[in-house]
């Protein structure tokens, strides 16, 4: 792996990093542009549980999916149209 020289700003060192958090999206550094998906599914699946977890003796379907479909549908589809 190459490794770059160090940058400075204003006396303080700006470090290198592989992945950055940007408006609650996990950016890769690479070549090409490249999101982490696996952050934005991790954060899907604990907010499903969570949800399925209170509502897991509720007998209707439909606001058991009305519920994921609010709470947790927006983690996987957030900044998806960019």
């Amino acid at each position: 792996m190459n490794y770059c020289k160090d940058l400075t700003f204003d006396g303080g060192i700006i470090e290198f990093v592989h992945k950055a958090k940007y408006l609650g999206v996990m950016l890769k550094a690479g070549r090409n542009f490249g999101v982490d998906i696996q952050y934005m599914k991790s954060n899907f699946y604990c907010s499903f549980n969570s949800v399925f977890h209170r509502v897991a003796r509720c007998q209707n379907e439909l606001v058991v999916l009305q519920l994921v479909t609010s709470y947790s549908q927006p983690y996987l589809l957030y900044c998806t149209n960019a």
